[in-house]
């Protein structure tokens, strides 16, 4: 069983790169509880990063959920974890509603230009968000032009990166 104990203020939670095949620590459900409760404790915590760690959709809604209520992070890194049009709609939710969230890196996943465009549509209404990385997902090149011109359309051609 895993404990966490910090001393405050912790600015920087990183689990990069910490999964592999005889170790699925990060994306496990104990690491990704605890660290939803960190953020629903409003935890000064202001970058996470959970690139390649395993985490998969239901572990990213269960913290999507959780960054609602806090009112520190800033940064939310999800590259490279296999993550859905699933993960991408519990995210928009997030998004749009953050009032501190500034960059999301949700690159190198499996997100269709469906789940891009729920993403694109999310911040393009109240948000906070100045950096949206959606690259390396599955993509064609037409569906690369049509969210290109989706974004210069709606002014946030400088905040997405396709």
């Amino acid at each position: 069983s895993l404990s966490l104990s910090l001393c405050l203020p912790l600015l920087s939670l990183c689990l990069h790169e910490c999964f592999s095949v005889s170790n699925s620590c990060c994306g496990s459900t104990e690491v990704v509880v605890m660290l939803g409760a960190l953020l629903l404790r409003d935890t000064p915590l202001l970058h996470i990063n959970l690139n390649n760690s395993g985490v998969t959709d239901d572990g990213l809604a269960l913290i999507s959920e959780s960054i609602a209520h806090n009112t520190y992070l800033s940064s939310l890194c999800v590259a490279g974890n296999h993550l859905t049009d699933a993960s991408a709609h519990e995210l928009s939710v997030t998004l749009a509603d953050s009032e501190h969230l500034q960059h999301v890196n949700i690159s190198d996943n499996q997100l269709t230009v469906k789940g891009i465009s729920v993403l694109i549509e999310s911040i393009t209404v109240k948000s906070s968000i100045r950096r949206l990385d959606v690259t390396k997902n599955n993509i064609n090149p037409d569906q690369y032009v049509s969210l290109l011109r989706t974004t210069e359309d709606l002014g946030i051609s400088n905040t997405v990166q396709i």
